[in-house]
């Protein structure tokens, strides 16, 4: 069931509202960025709106009972002033800036565009794909119950840690385990150069997250760190220049010492280091 604020209720009764799409975009360097089908702003729970941005079309969503994984796709059509993070959409989407995106969509009512909206909640959900073609985005969201198609049985004994680095059973705090780097002269890539002063193989399995650059908000999760030298799990869409920024977070290869050592965790290490291995002879 869908909740309504009392000005809300009122809205609705006096048969006289407009209406109107609110978007709500997560990037994963945790910028916020709020924005509008309307053609004037639009402030709702003290957030501006944007209506100078891209037109979002393609808006779907019913109600059901039981859970349900929603997906559709939003359509955007941009204009070569549009830019996230200070770059173009169109580079955004190469670069893969705008996979996994967080995007929450309400809409919302006014007696007149005037006034401070009320709002209900339609979908939360990710960015699963982000394709382009002219000056069109489709972007094709997944709602957050896609994260419950997970395998069952869900416990594996197994030697290595079960745990997701990071994640609430985890209880490692990412903000205490980063550090930033810049680019440094002969990176390509796959393999970017820096100044990255943590010791080899800190960043092993982990991941970095671009700053600025043509690959601002891009992620990718990192093979081999060696000193300064970081080979990525897949190669960017971008050059990246000299001086690009980058924040990069520690890895865990998921073993017992590692956790004990590195991350002083092994109070939430989840995994049966001592099972014997499947090949082992009795």
């Amino acid at each position: 069931m869908k909740q309504a604020t009392t000005n809300l209720l009122n809205i609705l009764a006096s048969n006289q509202f407009i209406n109107a799409h609110l978007f709500k975009f997560v990037l994963k360097s945790g910028t916020t960025l709020y924005y509008t089908d309307a053609d004037i702003n639009i402030i709702y729970n003290n957030n501006v709106y944007l209506s100078d941005a891209p037109l979002i079309t393609g808006v779907q969503y019913k109600l059901s009972r039981g859970l349900e994984v929603n997906t559709f796709d939003l359509d955007l059509t941009v204009k070569p002033s549009h830019t996230i993070n200070g770059q173009s959409w169109m580079v955004a989407v190469r670069s893969g800036a705008l996979d996994g995106v967080i995007i929450t969509i309400y809409k919302a009512f006014m007696l007149n565009w005037t006034d401070t909206a009320e709002a209900v909640h339609l979908f939360t959900g990710f960015v699963g794909e982000a394709t382009h073609a002219n000056q069109t985005i489709k972007l094709s969201l997944k709602s957050d119950a896609d994260k419950l198609n997970t395998p069952i049985p869900k416990l594996m004994y197994q030697a290595a840690c079960t745990r997701t680095l990071y994640d609430s059973g985890c209880g490692i705090n990412k903000n205490a385990y980063n550090a930033q780097a810049t680019i440094t002269a002969g990176s390509n890539l796959a393999v970017l150069q820096t100044n990255f002063s943590q010791a080899s193989n800190w960043a092993n399995f982990g991941y970095l997250i671009f700053q600025n650059g043509q690959n601002t908000g891009v992620m990718r999760s990192i093979k081999r760190q060696t000193n300064g030298i970081i080979e990525l799990s897949r190669p960017l869409e971008f050059l990246p220049a000299i001086g690009d920024l980058i924040t990069v977070y520690a890895g865990c290869d998921k073993t017992q010492s590692t956790c004990t050592s590195k991350f002083n965790n092994v109070i939430n290490f989840k995994a049966y280091p001592y099972v014997p291995k499947p090949e082992t002879i009795i």
